[in-house]
């Protein structure tokens, strides 16, 4: 197996889009939380009116047209973390993206919901004028990964995950599996969301959200003994994973200065809970349960035809 390094990191936030001002803002106490009146007063069956949008991002004026036009704003901003994490690993317009051993594994639970109004649009009514060759694109699920693969010519292993809370986390752990395994050389890790009033009214019909819309910057508080719920945000981040040593298909002058080192990962589905989960971890996984029942070990392969494909 081989080592893998984090060498790039990107992000666009409602706290900021560089680590200085990430970092400042976390220092001083300061939240991105605020109250989305008047555009949210008019969903009466929705109680909270709190999120963490986005305020300061648009489209870079470098990027092409043919190239944002199959873009949503979740998308947008997965590129624009993809784009800022890579200028910071020093691999920006490196031939390596496009030579066959760059590869993406990005995450989302959903694409852009505003596409999605078009085909509703078509079932309600039997038509629609809001339909185009780019609006599926911009709906699904893996549109941050597709868009990430074709704005950097990425043409290596691409891996879709698209599982709740855990969608970044596994990307990262199955980008890190590709390096690891001798799968690619380069690739691009993270996930991003869109904010939307479906978001926030999926964890409002289950009294999830915090509902102090007076006070906006007073939530979330998880660790209060008087909290009362989540706050839904936005945002994008990106990380740049590679060998940390020269291969055959980066450039052998590149030292990359590694900001960590993953050391592993687990991916399991507990019964008590909705969806998979994720997260990064230094530990073994935990033994077997001596309760478990034993499996019948497989059967060798023995005659003419095992023999033929060994």
């Amino acid at each position: 197996m081989r080592r893998v390094a984090v060498t790039g990191m990107g992000g666009i936030t409602a706290l900021g889009h560089d680590w200085p001002t990430i970092s400042a803002a976390l220092r001083d106490g300061r939240t991105a939380v605020r109250a989305m009146r008047p555009d949210w007063d008019r969903f009466e069956g929705v109680n909270t009116r709190l999120a963490a949008p986005v305020l300061d991002f648009d489209l870079p004026d470098h990027w092409p047209r043919k190239k944002t036009r199959t873009m949503g704003r979740v998308a947008r901003m997965a590129v624009a973390a993809s784009e800022r994490a890579l200028a910071d690993a020093g691999l920006l317009n490196d031939p390596v993206l496009t030579g066959g051993r760059a590869g993406a594994a990005f995450g989302s639970s959903f694409g852009s919901p505003d596409s999605v109004l078009g085909f509703y649009e078509l079932k309600m009514s039997g038509k629609s004028r809001n339909l185009n060759a780019t609006t599926y694109i911009q709906m699904m699920s893996h549109t941050a990964l597709v868009n990430i693969g074709l704005f950097f010519g990425l043409t290596g292993r691409m891996i879709p995950t698209s599982n709740a809370c855990a969608s970044a986390s596994q990307a990262i752990g199955f980008a890190a599996e590709a390096i690891r395994w001798g799968k690619a050389d380069v690739m691009v890790a993270g996930g991003a969301e869109e904010l939307d009033i479906t978001d926030a009214a999926v964890f409002d019909t289950l009294f999830a959200t915090s509902t102090r819309n007076d006070t906006p910057h007073l939530s979330p508080r998880p660790f209060d003994v008087d909290r009362d719920g989540l706050v839904i945000g936005e945002g994008a981040g990106a990380l740049i994973l590679e060998v940390p040593m020269p291969t055959a298909t980066t450039s052998p002058s590149r030292s990359p200065v590694p900001w960590s080192r993953p050391c592993g990962w687990r991916w399991k589905m507990p019964a008590s809970m909705p969806g998979p989960s994720a997260w990064s971890t230094a530990t073994a996984p935990p033994p077997r349960a001596a309760t478990s029942p034993r499996r019948r070990p497989p059967r060798r392969c023995s005659g003419r035809a095992c023999r033929s494909i060994r």
